[in-house]
């Protein structure tokens, strides 16, 4: 950064580009926009060609307009009221819902959020809201991002990294399987050769030691799983 005219700390550009991408605004400073043009050509805009390829856009209920908005989850957890209440104004203001349901969708994001095995924001979370008999689709990715800046991921290169990790191992799994959600595809071939196993065991001990060992073996593929796409919680 440096090397290429920028005046500011390293962490400062980083920050900047980032927030240049989670916004989608040219950047003023020429450095951070040549760096901003860099990691759409290069980066971004490529795997999402591969993913609309792959077709995992529908399946995970993603879109990304600018870059991959990626959440903080510590941030999230830590500011959890005031995220709901940011969330729960623009609610108010762009859907006209009353103040509690809005607050009740926010959580609800927020949870979605903290729970989803992806940690990047959905454009196809709809929650209903409608406590007095009403209710109102609600599209997360249509927050704008002002609303949550403060408990997203602004750093370039953590951003980039995140979604290089995530979105090579997705495109790669749905290539392989045809499917993103492979959890329950590894867990129904080990309890089917566990039941196999089972029928030629000779003692109830025998068999509940082969469903131990199938539970160990599904935690131990699923952390594996998990981690390869950088969702390991």
């Amino acid at each position: 950064a440096k090397a290429a005219g920028f005046t500011g700390p390293e962490k400062d550009f980083y920050e900047a580009v980032g927030r240049a991408a989670h916004g989608g605004k040219i950047p003023s400073d020429p450095v951070v926009r040549k760096a901003w043009q860099w990691l759409n050509k290069e980066v971004f805009d490529p795997l999402v060609k591969a993913a609309d390829a792959a077709k995992i856009w529908s399946e995970l209920g993603l879109r990304f307009r600018n870059a991959p908005r990626i959440m903080d989850a510590a941030k999230l957890r830590v500011g959890s009221a005031a995220f709901d209440k940011a969330v729960a104004d623009h609610l108010v203001r762009k859907y006209n819902i009353d103040a509690d349901d809005a607050l009740d969708a926010a959580a609800q994001i927020r949870g979605k959020y903290l729970g989803q095995p992806v940690d990047r924001l959905p454009e196809g979370l709809k929650i209903k809201v409608g406590k007095k008999g009403r209710t109102q689709d609600i599209i997360a990715d249509d927050i704008p991002y002002a609303v949550v800046k403060d408990f997203v991921v602004n750093d370039a290169q953590e951003m980039t990294n995140r979604f290089i990790r995530t979105m090579t191992a997705d495109i790669a799994t749905k290539r392989k399987f045809g499917d993103l959600n492979i959890e329950p595809i590894m867990e129904k071939e080990i309890r089917e050769d566990a039941e196999k196993l089972k029928a030629a065991a000779k003692s109830d001990k025998a068999r509940k030691s082969i469903d131990l060992q199938a539970d160990r073996q599904i935690e131990v593929l699923r952390h594996v799983f998990r981690n390869v796409r950088g969702v390991q919680g």
